[in-house]
């Protein structure tokens, strides 16, 4: 038999068309809708974070109204007029772009904030940090990672803390330390040399570790720790309200030949840093040394005053005129430098002049 009239047990085409045909009444069986998986019992899904939930509500209110405003311009809805369905829309897209990048730099700034940790944490595994005073490393038990500015800096906690006077008391006038059972008001420090500035402040005394981070400033390698030692600086003013009582930073300038050979400034990079913590503006050449003295630290006292007499002179005396005026150096002893240069200013008519020093120093 050929295999075209082999039997094969189905029915021919055309009775199958017959039997089901477009006209027939008989009805194909429903199909039975496709439920979503439900979740297993005792499996219940975490709700989305705070955050996120926000998210999705404030792009389904943005894709409602941007829905609607179509509607409108598209004629389906008369409730107003073609431009203001066009200006909603317009609004709506608007609104919901400025929604989405919004979310999208949080997003972002998280991811910045996480990398620049990991990172941190990668260079300090490289590069173990240590303190630029005592020249050890971190131990885990410091305070360096509980605030965002504590990250960058190169002075341990102890060496901070040291930083200090021995004295209960401190002079406020001149930064002194006083005797025991002294009121601050009689110093004698400010009775026996007559200070024209308001007020001045020190980390602490010029001895120890202090003392030798004030002798590491004056050379260029150490210029880092010069920024250093003025966030700490800056640490102790914040409290004091003195960003309120100043109105710019001036650095106690020196000569330029001293500037030429040492490389570096570092009461200018002490000024800059405070100024930069305090908003303030910091000027650099409102006051200048103009002629070249010799080092205070190998004078006796009363050959200092006269070392310094006429040193100093304004620049710019009307720009200088009725300003607060805050005087940053590294280390005051008996304080004729710096009285020298705050009489240059109060001269030029500066209404006050305040003192910031890193180190107090107690010898005569």
């Amino acid at each position: 038999m050929s295999r075209r009239h082999r039997p094969t047990g189905r029915r021919p085409r055309q009775d199958r068309e017959s039997a089901v045909g477009r006209g027939s009444t008989r009805k194909r069986p429903p199909i039975s809708p496709v439920t979503p998986p439900q979740p297993a019992v005792g499996h219940s899904r975490s709700p989305p974070s705070p955050r996120l939930a926000a998210t999705f509500d404030c792009l389904r209110a943005w894709r409602q109204r941007a829905r609607h405003a179509a509607d409108r311009v598209l004629g389906r809805c008369s409730a107003r007029t073609a431009a203001d369905s066009v200006a909603e829309l317009y609004v709506a897209v608007v609104g919901g772009m400025a929604a989405g990048m919004a979310t999208t730099q949080a997003w972002m700034e998280r991811l910045r904030r996480q990398a620049a940790t990991s990172g941190h944490h990668a260079a300090n595994l490289l590069f173990p940090p240590t303190c630029l005073v005592c020249d050890l490393p971190w131990s885990d038990g410091d305070d360096r990672g509980h605030h965002e500015r504590n990250a960058e800096r190169l002075i341990c906690g102890e060496c901070r803390a040291a930083f200090g006077y021995r004295a209960e008391r401190v002079c406020e006038r001149c930064a002194a330390p006083l005797p025991r059972y002294t009121d601050p008001r009689h110093c004698p420090e400010c009775r026996r040399r007559k200070l024209p500035f308001r007020a001045a402040i020190a980390l602490g005394e010029y001895r120890g570790s202090l003392r030798d981070a004030v002798l590491r400033t004056k050379r260029a390698a150490y210029e880092s720790l010069t920024i250093q030692l003025g966030e700490v600086l800056a640490d102790r003013l914040e409290p004091l309200g003195w960003k309120q009582q100043c109105d710019v930073v001036i650095p106690l300038p020196s000569h330029w030949w001293r500037r030429w050979t040492r490389g570096t400034s570092g009461p200018e990079l002490l000024a800059e840093r405070l100024a930069d913590r305090l908003s303030l503006p910091c000027r650099t050449r409102w006051l200048s040394c103009q002629r070249r003295t010799r080092k205070q630290g190998m004078l006796l006292p009363a050959e200092r005053a006269e070392n310094v007499r006429g040193a100093f002179t304004v620049r710019h005396p009307d720009a200088v005129r009725g300003q607060r005026i805050l005087l940053v150096d590294d280390v005051m002893t008996t304080g004729a430098t710096l009285k020298e240069a705050a009489t240059a200013l109060l001269r030029a008519r500066a209404s006050s002049v305040f003192v910031a020093v890193l180190a107090r120093g107690t010898g005569d």
